[in-house]
């Protein structure tokens, strides 16, 4: 805020030495608020305001003057003054109606009690004379009030005679609410009233602690928001301190902080019977003061919060009576529209408009998500005797009872449920608001500061169009908009709000006198066509702009992109002068720097603003502006510094602070900058940041490793002893898991490229355990070691090399063995292991060297029965290859013992190859077969080939040798009882042949004669 005007005054009698400032500040183009300070001289100051809402220039300056004489008739005296009034005229105050036969009958019935002679039965209780006349504010009735509260004693009554004072009476009347206090000793509610007139009687009185629990005192004296909001927040959730609310609204008064805290518990605090007590008194200390923002956000709650407890003739007698019912839920509903009906009713705004406009701000569109809603009803039709469906439409916030009452309370298209909480519409009138439809409508024609400050402030739809309904009811209003208003009209959320804005613009802009914030709001509007129309007028003033740093400056930050293109094509073919240009670097830099994280959205096009229009007064930033852009959280700040040092002709001068801020920057681009300017230093500089060097080859952002490895090359050809101490440091890295992706790979292309001259630091044979590591690039280093080595290398070591996973290592194994292939046609098991080799190249390079350099006679059948029975499918079928192609009849024999004893399904059936030319007319070979044959017939659904040779073979042998048959007949019997039907059928075919063939020999197999049945 700006401070326009102050006054300092100050009072000193007898022991009492008290001082009081008032201020006239600006909160915002075309607002304005005045606030107070006061205490005893030398003592902390207490704060206060007198504009709950911010107001107009000149209605500002008359509070101010108003607040000012009022100190002065009470003896303060003038110390010193700043600032002048504004040349605005004050706007008059409507007059009081005095004629008004209400208020002549509250003041006759009051002057009655006070003087002790009523005359006749009083149609109103007293209480009630009291509270409408504190309501009405009606100060000349205050004597007879502080007359009759002396003498009250019922707790309704002095209650209502507090208020009453409070808001009516002066400073000699506070020893009445002294005396009031004594009587009402045990009503804490009252006492919280008694409180309240006593601070507004006396605001300089001030006792900081006073009723509040010593926990929560402790806590205030400490000043800290977050902790005194906990402690107050436990101690209403138990409910036992019945003061503590009235304190709290005290407080709330006289300290900025506690007033936000407080705001902070009407909002999240929950209604219930230990909170009910606090927002009852918020309630009430609110629409005492008129405080509109506080009152606000209390109907909202008790408007949006249903009730948490059963109606009390639902509960048992015995159980705790629920503080928030349905039905004080509803009440407290209801409560705004009797108590703004009053204000109304009394012919002033200064009562009733600052309550309504707390009122319609407190909701919001974006938190409610209010929509229409209808439920159906049906009604009876003795025509057609058929029910009919009617549906009852409902506006939105309908249940916000005082909220739509407001503004559409008088109107004659809405109309409150049977429960008088919820608005409907009348049946054929559903729709918007199209003519006025609030009640005391003349009060918000007297308001013209409230209706600028809805259309400012309103986050809800029908708020907007209720203030526009009412300013366009007034066409005298416009007089009072300033461009300050008009900007913030433009700048609005509602289009219909903007619109006006625009309306309001057109009327007001004046080439020859341009308003440059007028012009600015236009460019930021969110309106396409008030960004148009304001882009024309721009190109009218251009050269008159030009000379306004404060207005180029601005329009760098505009949001959006058509304005800012069409803004940078018009200044760029307009002469800007030196001295713009540099106030326009000055200005924009130091809104940088202001900016929050979450502004990142205009801050680049703001720094391509100025690198456009002023590139050499950028460039001529001062040090110390560069690293304060550079220690900024937002990218472009960043990046606005590092290419500024980038264009610069050397960064050898530059703070190490400022020279290594960009290499650790939170954003990429921003890093990758910071490496590029490290570049531009000597090999010299750059040795002696080799720890940031080698820190950013192995940092976890990708653009310092990538920029690093260069640099670091650099270094290594000036310091090798540098070089080899950093090689013996990264190469363990590659055994590790990487604690980022991409480390592995970067420390590898270091090691590999920029330091592959200083590789044999490295402790000689660690290639062994490299290629043994787990990881990739582990292996890739030790690959690359292995390749420096001059051998020769055991065989062994080659075929182990031979099955890497690494392809490169792989291929240059099978070339080393392939050089000399004795050493491999000795090995048969070597050989083995690379043709069982996981890694199809490496299989066939394998296969190939068998094919051509294994030749009849230079592996035993054992060794090629070894390749047959290994556990790798393929080397299994290159193996019945080898046999087939080195067969040797010699050796048939051994083949067939040894593939019958395999048990793989197609090796059986490779074996059945040699059964005939092996095995045929000896009984001792087939009887040694014998679990060959049971496998090869007891397979279930495989090996379909393998058993029909199989019994082919033994039909065959056992029809022609009787001792091979007595081999054959128990294997049969044996198998046909466990085989499949198909298998089993042929079993018994080959016996039944063979009981024939062989009829002396016993047979499992008994004829049965088959029994004939005659026909009877």
């Amino acid at each position: 805020m700006k401070l326009v005007r102050q006054s300092r005054l100050h009072f000193r009698e007898g022991n009492s030495d008290k001082v009081y400032e008032v201020d006239l500040c600006e909160a915002g183009e075309g607002e304005f608020l005045v606030n107070f300070r006061y205490g005893r001289r030398g003592a902390a100051l207490r704060d206060g305001t007198k504009t709950p809402f911010p107001e107009s220039r000149a209605k500002a300056e008359a509070i101010f003057e108003a607040l000012v004489a009022e100190k002065t008739q009470k003896g303060y005296k003038i110390a010193g003054e700043s600032g002048l009034p504004a040349a605005l005229p004050v706007a008059a105050s409507p007059a009081l109606a005095c004629d008004d036969p209400r208020r002549t009958a509250i003041l006759r019935r009051l002057k009655e009690e006070a003087g002790g002679s009523p005359k006749g039965k009083a149609r109103w209780k007293l209480s009630r004379v009291l509270w409408r006349a504190g309501a009405w504010m009606m100060r000349e009735a205050a004597d007879d009030i502080a007359t009759i509260g002396a003498r009250l004693q019922g707790p309704m009554d002095l209650w209502c005679a507090a208020w009453a004072l409070g808001r009516c009476g002066s400073p000699k009347h506070a020893v009445v609410l002294d005396l009031m206090t004594k009587r009402a000793a045990d009503v804490p509610w009252v006492l919280a009233m008694i409180a309240e007139a006593k601070v507004a009687l006396l605001p300089e009185e001030d006792d900081s602690a006073a009723g509040l629990p010593p926990t929560v005192a402790a806590v205030f004296l400490t000043g800290d928001p977050a902790a005194f909001r906990a402690v107050v927040e436990q101690e209403l959730r138990t409910g036992q301190h019945n003061g503590l609310p009235s304190a709290l609204m005290i407080l709330s008064s006289r300290h900025g902080w506690v007033r936000e805290v407080m705001h902070e518990l009407v909002r999240l605090l929950p209604l219930g019977r230990g909170t009910m007590p606090f927002f009852r008194q918020v309630l009430k200390a609110s629409e005492f003061r008129l405080d509109a923002e506080l009152y606000g956000q209390c109907v909202r709650r008790f408007d949006t919060t249903n009730a948490t407890g059963a109606m009390p003739w639902r509960l048992p007698k015995a159980a705790p009576q629920p503080a928030y019912t349905t039905g004080t839920r509803n009440y407290l509903r209801r409560r705004p529209v009797r108590l703004l009906t009053v204000a109304g009713e009394s012919g002033e705004a200064a009562l009733f408009i600052p309550l309504a406009t707390g009122l319609l701000l407190a909701y919001d569109d974006q938190t409610d998500q209010p929509r229409e809603t209808s439920t159906s009803t049906y009604d009876w039709d003795r025509t057609t005797r058929r029910s009919i469906e009617r549906k009852i439409w409902y506006p939105r916030y309908s249940s916000c009872f005082g909220f739509i009452w407001l503004m559409r309370g008088a109107g004659g298209k809405l109309e409150p449920t049977n429960s008088k909480v919820t608005w409907r519409f009348i049946d054929g009138k559903r729709g918007d608001a199209t003519t006025r439809e609030e009640p005391f409508a003349h009060l918000w024609d007297q308001a013209p500061d409230a209706v600028m400050h809805l259309l400012r402030h309103a986050r809800t739809r029908e708020v907007q169009q209720f203030a526009l309904r009412v300013w366009r009811a007034n066409p005298a209003f416009v007089e009072e908009a300033d461009a300050s208003f008009v900007a913030d009209l433009l700048g609005s959320w509602f289009a219909d709000t903007v619109a006006l804005g625009l309306e309001i613009a057109r009327a007001r802009w004046n080439p020859a006198a341009p308003e440059l914030p007028l012009l600015l709001a236009m460019l930021d509007s969110s309106l396409p066509e008030a960004r148009t129309q304001g882009i024309a007028w721009l190109r009218d003033v251009a050269t008159i702009v030009v000379a306004d740093s404060a207005f180029l400056a601005s329009t760098a930050f505009l949001k959006h992109e058509d304005a800012r293109l069409a803004v940078r094509d018009v200044l760029r073919a307009t002469a800007i002068p030196v001295e713009s240009r540099r106030d326009l670097v000055a200005r924009v830099v130091s809104a940088l720097l202001a900016l929050d994280d979450d502004e990142a959205a205009i801050a680049g096009p703001a720094v391509d603003f100025l690198l456009l229009l002023a590139p050499a007064e950028v460039q001529a930033l001062p040090p110390a502006h560069l690293a304060e852009l550079a220690a900024h959280p937002l990218e472009a700040c960043q990046l606005l510094a590092v290419q500024v040092l980038l264009k610069s002709s050397s960064p050898a001068g530059l703070p190490e602070s400022l020279l290594l801020a960009a290499v650790s920057s939170d954003f990429p681009a921003v890093r990758r900058l910071g490496m590029e300017l490290l570049g531009k230093l000597s090999d010299h500089e750059l040795a002696s940041r080799t720890e940031v060097l080698a820190a950013c080859a192995v940092s976890k952002h990708e653009e310092l490793r990538d920029g690093a490895a260069p640099l670091l090359g650099r270094v290594a050809t000036r310091d090798r002893t540098s070089a080899r101490e950093l090689v013996l440091q990264w190469y363990p890295l590659l055994f590790r898991e990487e604690s980022f992706e991409g480390l592995h790979a970067s420390v590898h292309a270091l090691l590999t490229e920029s330091f592959a001259n200083e590789l044999d630091a490295i402790p000689a044979d660690s290639f062994r355990r490299m290629l043994e590591s787990r990881y990739d690039y582990g292996q890739m280093l030790g690959f690359a070691l292995l390749q420096r080595e001059s051998g020769p290398f055991e065989t062994e070591d080659l075929v182990a090399w031979a099955v890497h996973p690494l392809v490169a290592v792989r291929e240059w194994a099978i070339e080393q063995l392939e050089r000399e292939p004795d050493l491999l046609r000795r090995e048969p098991g070597l050989v083995l292991r690379l043709l069982e080799s996981p890694y199809d190249d490496g299989r066939e390079r394998a296969f190939d060297f068998c094919r051509r350099e294994i030749r009849d006679g230079d592996w035993t059948p054992e060794s090629l029965v070894a390749v047959c029975d290994s556990n790798h499918r393929p080397a299994r079928d290159f193996g019945r290859e080898l046999v087939t192609r080195l067969f040797r009849e010699e050796d048939g024999p051994v083949y067939l013992l040894r593939f019958s004893q395999h048990p793989a399904t197609e090796i059986q059936l490779f074996a059945t190859n040699y059964l005939e030319r092996h095995a045929s007319g000896s009984a001792e070979r087939i009887a040694a077969l014998d679990l060959y044959f049971r496998t090869v017939l007891s397979r279930i659904g495989v090996g379909r080939v393998a058993k029909q040779r199989v019994l082919a073979f033994l039909e065959k042998e056992a029809l022609a040798d009787e001792s091979i048959a007595r081999l054959v007949v128990p294997l049969l019997a044996r198998q046909s009882g466990t085989v499949a039907i198909q298998d089993k059928a042929e079993m018994i075919r080959i016996l039944d042949a063979l009981r024939r063939h062989w009829p002396q020999m016993e047979s499992p197999l008994k004829p049965r004669p088959v029994p004939v049945r005659e026909p009877s």
